[in-house]
């Protein structure tokens, strides 16, 4: 079975990220999202990817990914169930029981 990637922020490093992703075998990349719905199509066509969306909101609560990776500024990443960041996220207790209480406050 195929893990399904959702892009978030189709810029340079998403490129090179979903480029080295697509030659993994059990990956692939079914969705793409950007706040410019034209700049989400030019990357799915560049990359094949099936589905395209205009906003964030619309890729985290769709049901065709399994995992996204958010290639925003921090400044637009939000807590979904599943994401791929190369931001640092702290593990300390305090940061993580911040992020539990925001997922569940907004989802």
């Amino acid at each position: 079975m195929k893990i399904r990637w959702g892009i978030v922020g189709p810029g340079k490093i998403a490129k090179k990220f979903t480029a080295d992703l697509l030659l993994l075998e059990d990956a692939e990349v079914t969705a793409v999202a950007s706040r410019n719905l034209d700049r989400a199509k030019e990357f799915a066509k560049e990359f094949e990817i099936p589905i395209w969306f205009g906003s964030y909101e619309e890729l985290f609560t769709s049901d065709k990914v399994d995992i996204v990776y958010i290639a925003t500024p921090h400044r637009f990443h939000k807590i979904v169930t599943h994401i791929c960041s190369l931001k640092f996220y702290p593990f300390r207790p305090c940061k993580t029981e911040n992020m539990s209480y925001a997922k569940n406050r907004w989802g």
